[in-house]
């Protein structure tokens, strides 16, 4: 049996998602098809997700909500810094890429105490509070091993960012026993510079951040709607 055109593109994209390279060819179709049905269970309009088209930066509520707020996105095993979302946001808020580019020349983050491997996430706190605002925390999530190239297409590690949004949802958990609401602003991580696909990680994050309104910008509707190609 070979690989259909749709499954070959599932397989793609979640290849690193629990599939082992060294399997036979039936137990990686097996796998693929397990992996097809999982993405397809998530359903757009019932997803706690809102999709907002626009500039995050413009749109994001901090100086008008006393509810901390959490920015997370992803960066790539070798300390790279240079495209997409992290531009604006090194700009604005440039601490966000000063510690995680010591986080990886270091290999270790010694204030957090946290290991450059993937998986693990790096915390970075870049408005404080006061009795206007909430807090506002960035997230570098390690989930993706290099950078996407034509022989690294789907550089995203999905188990590595299951983990990262397991560990994000211990620091909202952690908010919340302060006393914050939360809320979680992202663009659509790991779906383009990652090459991965959007529904099974919009999946992912309904099942661990569902408790929290979660709000993913795109600049365009046309980008938006590719999302879901």
């Amino acid at each position: 049996m070979g690989l259909t055109e749709d499954m070959q593109k599932i397989f793609d994209c979640n290849l690193k998602h629990g599939i082992c390279p060294t399997m036979l060819k039936g137990d990686m179709i097996e796998a693929i098809k397990n992996i097809k049905s999982l993405s397809e269970k998530y359903d757009r309009k019932s997803s706690s997700i809102k999709y907002v088209v626009g500039n995050l930066f413009d749109e994001l509520p901090i100086f008008t909500t006393k509810k901390a707020i959490i920015i997370p996105h992803i960066v790539n095993t070798l300390g790279l810094w240079g495209s997409g979302f992290v531009v604006p946001l090194g700009k604005i808020w440039p601490i966000t890429k000063r510690e995680y580019q010591k986080w990886y020349k270091q290999n270790f983050d010694y204030e957090r105490n946290t290991e450059f491997i993937l998986g693990e996430i790096q915390i970075v706190q870049v408005e404080d509070f006061d009795k206007n605002r909430g807090p506002v925390f960035v997230a570098n999530m390690l989930a993706q091993d290099g950078i996407i190239s034509s022989q690294n297409p789907h550089p995203i590690e999905y188990q590595s960012l299951n983990n990262c949004l397991l560990d994000m949802n211990t620091l909202a958990l952690d908010l919340n026993g302060n006393g914050y609401d939360v809320e979680i602003h992202a663009p659509a991580f790991g779906s383009c510079r990652s090459g991965g696909h959007w529904p099974t990680i919009a999946k992912m994050i309904d099942d661990i951040l569902a408790a929290y309104p979660i709000f993913i910008y795109t600049l365009t509707q046309e980008e938006q709607d590719n999302l879901f190609q």
